[in-house]
């Protein structure tokens, strides 16, 4: 196989799938840095953010093969924010606190205590590193980059954190 190819597709129908992954994170980085200590997060606008970011990083893999070609960035300015940072602009959130499950399928593996805004900080950490990969080192190390911590760090933060607002969603629908 010459590489033009991954499990059938072509090079360029790779494109719209890096599109659509950076233009997910472009929205998620955009939307917590709009946020301040006197702003409270829309749960709802968050909950499908997240639904979009981890979509599109489910599909990225298989395409950091296919070469540079890919979207332009129009997210100029990578304001990487302290984790302190985060936590005041998250601090206005109207739910926090869940428990969560690392290991579902391990019956003894104990309920954790979990916030949603170090979920937030992490994945807002995660994909500007992202992106400092892409303007250091190009497009193919940036994918790289996303989808190994999309499997090892805020994936995990993403799918815990979903649930959380989407359980906060529910409970006020069916209230």
């Amino acid at each position: 196989m010459d590489g033009s190819f991954v499990g059938g597709r072509g090079i360029d129908d790779f494109e719209p799938v890096r599109a659509d992954f950076i233009e997910a994170a472009e929205a998620y980085l955009n939307r917590i840095a709009a946020l301040d200590e006197h702003t409270e997060l829309d749960v709802r606008e968050m909950h499908g953010t997240l639904a979009d970011l981890q979509a599109g990083a489910a599909r990225l893999s298989g395409s950091v093969q296919l070469g540079e070609a890919g979207h332009r960035s129009t997210y100029a300015a990578i304001e990487k924010l302290s984790y302190d940072e985060l936590r005041r602009r998250l601090r206005r959130l109207p739910l926090d606190s869940y428990f969560v499950t690392f290991d579902p399928f391990d019956a003894a593996s104990p309920p954790v205590l979990a916030t949603i805004a170090d979920d937030l900080a992490d994945i807002y950490d995660d994909l500007v590193t992202g992106f400092e990969k892409r303007a250091s080192d190009g497009l193919v190390r940036a994918i790289d980059t996303w989808e190994l911590l999309y499997y090892s760090h805020w994936g995990r933060h993403a799918v815990h954190a979903q649930t959380a607002l989407w359980q906060y969603l529910a409970n006020r629908e069916l209230d």
